[in-house]
């Protein structure tokens, strides 16, 4: 052997062994080029043992496995023998990797679990079809007097219409609201909702029962003895799905009338939204709202007009009530959905969008891992594999991650459905259907299915197109001249941050509406306020008078408590808009009803003495109420600064009278002014008219109370609960949360849970935004290694090596950052609905994520930084 040339036998026993005359010259002369790197920096010895250890493996290679393909006829292979082969190297090929596997496994459930639970949820709560025949062809019909207020007909007018409708098959009533009643089942006190409705109801519907049977015709019959259907969710939640449920009784408090279970609804069948158990109306009065059947081949707009002109026949027996002028229809299925569109539509999105980035995450990953697989990879080519088959490689590595990771996301969403069942805002309709088909199969295969898609495609491009460079050397040369394999990470982290960006930029606006909301002035105090609702045994009461005496001495007893400092009565529950019927057009003194007309349409509220005390409401002008504003005094009213403003612009409403239309011909005599309040309505201050309790007495389901103390509500109760027991044996607490709570579980609950959602689902987003950005950013300076450790030997500074880095991750982070802030400000007007005092476009909200980014992108390339600052100019320029 001469002096720099490898041992004549290596290079007789390579040429032999590749037998492929050019591709063997091509293979000795790179181990050449190697060969002499080695010799000028181990010597002759180290060198020549190199060389032997080289040709020896190249050369197995080609006979062991055959790669000598010119001079050897093809082994014919089935195609399911080569896909075996093919997939079986893929996993060999993963398994010597554990931690990219693992990591990789571990994105692709995440995003994965997380679409296939939430796509299921949706489908189930938006798509599937409401448990009933033919739901194209039932609409529900709301009439609406000249101000827009409703005018509902009650059961004989709903019957009257059936019988003269020629658009409507079939028709039935339907409370359009939930209620509430004390009622105990076995002795224990229930909290359910229950909507009053026609014995033709569910035959309207075309529904079938789950358990027992529905309401029939003979039901509503007078004399007939009082019956209920339960909800699915209520039979799963209260009744624990037993089969007896059917047959108990559901007993009301207030006049102590049983009502039998005869039936439990089919799932998902929710009208109104969140009802728990539906009841005949024990009243002809009831004023409902109708649901109907169209006939085949009818239009919606005809059917609507036919029913305004009824309604309007039947005007004269309306006993009272509001003359219709107008009439709305809508779809059973729109009507049950109702505004929990926007919600499920905005967690739907984020779902997807965090099933992109996971999936493009993995894809970057992979291409990453081909990256610095290219030695490899180049003698392959050179041995003769051809680009197809490496292609395909990577394409079954794709596959085996993309199924590993769809099974494993498929357990994950079997517990996140379970997660969504508590999280999803009590507002959200037929949510008693989510989780209830199981383990959602066909939903895994698909989202699976487009995750490997996604996964599989950008890599498997990028190799298959790669040009092979002649030499084995140096590997990183071919990545460095891979302008295809960069361009395709560097697009994978951009799409990942432009969608984590749409995420983010959605979560915020969220949460500055729940921030504004927060921050507003309710006109009321909160804190240390307790809310009490009273079942009541009214069958030995005579009269309303009776009635207040018993509250009386309840209230006198609750007061006598030492932490307690104030007791008031209330209409309803706080924040409940539709809580009080009671709704009237004040007439002014000196007004003709024609100009009273215009003035606004105004909820009453009725409370004690104490009641602004209690609920710390200001008195700005006047006094409230007092102990002689009682049944035998001159009635008063307390009026809120915004109807002041109203009615009597630029004067002193006291002293000034309104009548009210309550059905009695009575003047009211306003003796305060109190502060607006938003106790019905969270987000908008409500003008209001109090009245003293005694002089306005309602007969309410529940009696609500009011009260303050020292003591929160859980401390409270206990005593409170001892104190109402021992005070009458016919009164007890139903149910007591402090008010803070009631709204918290109320009128926040919804922008809050879905704000919580979105921020999760960004937060992940964001996280894998950050690995994906590292990533590509270690590449590049590891492919730049040489180049650095010129720089750095020419004299470049620290400072302008990290400032080249930085530069080059910002350029890629700026590019996904600007697509995703226009993509979000379109998308984010899906949210518009749920948003408050927040415009899509909100700046704040767009200068923070723009901050978020900027803060992710420095600590993504951190350590990429110091490693391009750390790299010795001495080692970089000795690999070469």
């Amino acid at each position: 052997m001469t002096r720099h040339t490898p041992p004549e036998a290596a290079v007789r026993f390579l040429r032999w062994a590749i037998a492929v005359p050019d591709t063997a010259e091509g293979v000795v002369g790179d181990l050449h080029e190697e060969f002499l790197q080695v010799w000028e920096r181990r010597g002759r010895r180290a060198a020549s043992r190199w060389f032997w250890i080289q040709a020896i493996r190249i050369g197995c290679v080609f006979r062991i496995r055959g790669r000598s393909i010119r001079q050897r006829a093809p082994r014919r292979m089935s195609v399911v023998t080569r896909l075996w082969e093919e997939v079986g190297q893929a996993a060999r090929s993963l398994r010597r990797a554990p931690s990219f596997t693992i990591l990789a496994l571990v994105i692709l459930a995440l995003g994965i679990g997380s679409a296939t639970a939430v796509f299921e949820s949706v489908r189930s709560v938006a798509i599937t079809d409401l448990p009933v025949d033919q739901p194209d062809r039932l609409v529900t019909l709301t009439l609406r007097d000249e101000r827009g207020r409703d005018a509902a007909l009650v059961p004989s007018q709903i019957s009257d219409m059936a019988r003269q409708s020629g658009t409507l098959q079939s028709v039935a009533g339907v409370l359009p609201r939930t209620g509430s009643m004390p009622i105990t089942e076995g002795g224990r006190p229930l909290v359910l909702d229950f909507s009053f409705v026609t014995s033709g109801f569910f035959d309207v519907l075309g529904a079938r029962p789950s358990l027992g049977r529905l309401f029939r015709l003979a039901d509503g019959q007078e004399g007939a003895p009082p019956v209920a259907v339960i909800s699915y969710g209520t039979w799963q939640r209260d009744f624990s799905g037993s089969h007896d449920a059917v047959g108990r009784h559901l007993q009301a408090t207030q006049y102590q009338g049983s009502y039998e279970i005869i039936g439990v609804a089919p799932p998902g069948l929710d009208l109104p939204v969140g009802v728990d158990y539906w009841i005949l109306p024990g009243s002809r009065r009831q004023a409902l709202e109708v649901v109907g059947r169209m006939e085949p081949g009818i239009e919606q707009e005809v059917a609507r007009t036919e029913f305004l002109t009824l309604a309007q026949g039947l005007d004269a027996e309306l006993a009272g009530r509001r003359a219709p002028t107008n009439a709305t229809v809508k779809g059973l299925t729109e009507a049950v959905l109702g505004d929990a569109r926007p919600l499920l539509l905005a967690v739907a999105m984020a779902a997807g969008l965090l099933l992109l980035i996971a999936s493009a995450n993995v894809a970057g990953l992979l291409l990453m891992r081909a990256a610095r697989r290219m030695q490899d990879i180049t003698v392959r080519r050179a041995l003769g594999a051809s680009a197809g088959r490496i292609a395909r490689g990577h394409l079954m590595e794709a596959v085996l991650l993309g199924v590993g990771g769809g099974g494993s996301g498929l357990l994950l969403s079997l517990l996140l459905v379970r997660v969504l069942r508590v999280a999803v805002p009590g507002q959200v309709p037929r949510s008693d259907l989510i989780g209830l088909a199981g383990a959602p199969l066909g939903m895994a295969l698909g989202v699976t299915t487009f995750a490997i898609a996604v996964v599989a495609v950008v890599p498997t491009l990028a190799v298959a197109r790669s040009r092979m460079l002649p030499g084995l050397h140096r590997p990183e040369r071919w990545t460095s001249s891979g302008r295809r394999v960069q361009a395709a990470r560097r697009s994978l982290v951009a799409a990942q941050v432009a969608l984590a960006v749409v995420l983010l930029l959605g979560a915020g606006l969220l949460e500055r509406t729940l921030r504004h909301l927060g921050g507003l002035d309710l006109g009321f105090e909160t804190a240390g306020v307790s809310v009490l609702e009273l079942g009541i045994d009214r069958r030995d009461l005579r009269g309303p008078s009776e009635l207040a005496d018993l509250l009386e001495d309840v209230m006198g007893q609750l007061r006598a408590i030492p932490s307690v400092d104030a007791v008031s009565p209330l209409m309803a529950r706080p924040f409940t808009a539709d809580a009080g019927v009671y709704e009237t057009t004040p007439l002014v003194e000196g007004q003709t009803e024609e100009q009273a007309r215009s003035n606004p349409s105004v909820p009453l509220e009725s409370g004690g003495v104490e009641m602004f005390a209690t609920l710390g409401i200001p008195i700005l002008r006047g006094r409230g109420f007092r102990d002689q504003d009682r049944e035998d005094a001159a009635r008063v009213a307390v009026v809120s600064e915004g109807l002041t403003n109203r009615l009597w612009p630029n004067e002193s409403p006291l002293g000034k009278r309104i009548r009210l239309a309550l059905g009695r011909e009575q003047w009211w005599t306003v003796v305060g002014v109190a502060g607006d309040t938003r106790f019905r309505r969270l987000r908008q201050a409500t003008p209001t008219i109090y009245l003293p309790w005694r002089q306005f007495q309602i007969l309410p389901m529940a009696w609500t109370l009011a009260v303050r103390a020292d003591q929160g509500a859980s401390e409270l109760t206990p005593v409170l609960r001892n104190v109402v027991q021992e005070t009458d044996g016919r009164v007890y607490v139903w149910t007591v949360s402090s008010l803070g709570a009631r709204l918290r579980e109320g009128p926040m609950a919804a922008p809050r849970k879905t704000a919580n959602m979105l921020t999760t689902f960004g937060l992940a987003a964001l996280l894998l935004a950050a690995i994906g950005l590292y990533g590509v950013m270690s590449l590049a300076v590891q492919e730049q290694t040489r180049e650095i450790g010129i720089r750095r030997a020419l004299g470049a500074s620290e400072y302008a090596l990290s400032r080249r880095v930085l530069l080059d991750a910002l350029r890629t982070v700026v590019l996904g950052g600007v697509v995703g802030l226009g993509a979000g400000l379109v998308a984010s007007r899906f949210l518009a609905p749920l948003l408050f005092e927040v415009r899509p476009t909100d700046p704040i909200t767009v200068l923070g994520v723009s901050a978020v980014m900027l803060c992710v992108t420095v600590a993504a390339a951190y350590l990429p930084i110091r490693r391009a600052t750390r790299v010795d100019p001495l080692v970089a320029l000795q690999a070469e």
